[in-house]
């Protein structure tokens, strides 16, 4: 007779109990679709891949610096930026490079501390010569009077290889787990940051 878990039993699961987020929500959700390995990409440009991961990590710096013209370097002129926390419901949406670092700014004068964005796990899942769809990681470290952990974070992003040759992000998904906001002042400012706000029309 075998023993529990042994070979010709069935698998041992754990019962469900409601924690958040869910396991395995950005994928539920639709927030990512991770391709097998293997995936035939339209190009094979290993200069693209380098500059698309590169722009993961321009961004975790550019928002830990407060960089605000790197931001605005790394939208298109009609780019997205999503954050959502958990769940398919986004927090808040800000369309345009102007739209996006004016987030950023404020978002970092809330916040009132250093943060470290480590940006790993960059994919590419499709890879045309103007046109890539990727995903990454993201884990944010909070310094003040202490270390802690700010928050863990999933990205898909979409990008467009511009005129100039740049390659810039068209639709940048942050995908939270959870996000540690601070105390209640914070979290109070930090609800007039989370209105839907779009590039004012030329």
């Amino acid at each position: 007779m075998s023993e529990e878990g042994g070979a010709g039993t069935a698998p041992i699961s754990v019962a469900e109990e409601a924690s958040f987020p869910a396991q395995h929500w950005a994928s539920k959700l639709g927030w990512v679709n991770l391709q097998p390995n293997g995936v035939v990409l339209e190009s094979s440009s290993v200069l693209d891949r380098l500059l698309i991961q590169e722009a993961f990590y321009r961004w975790g710096i550019a928002w830990d610096e407060a960089r605000l013209e790197v931001v605005r370097s790394l939208f298109t002129q009609d780019g997205e930026l999503v954050i959502t926390r958990g769940s398919d419901k986004p927090t808040s949406r800000h369309v345009g490079p102007d739209v996006i670092a004016k987030y950023v700014d404020g978002a970092s004068r809330v916040q009132a501390d250093q943060r470290r964005h480590a940006m790993s796990n960059v994919v590419i899942d499709r890879l045309t010569a103007n046109e890539a769809t990727t995903i990454g990681y993201g884990i944010v470290t909070v310094a003040a009077n202490g270390l802690s952990l700010g928050a863990t974070v999933i990205y898909a992003a979409e990008l467009r290889k511009c005129a100039d040759g740049v390659w810039r992000f068209s639709r940048f998904v942050i995908g939270m787990d959870d996000y540690a906001v601070g105390g209640t002042a914070k979290k109070a400012a930090f609800q007039k940051l989370t209105a839907p706000h779009k590039a004012p029309q030329p």
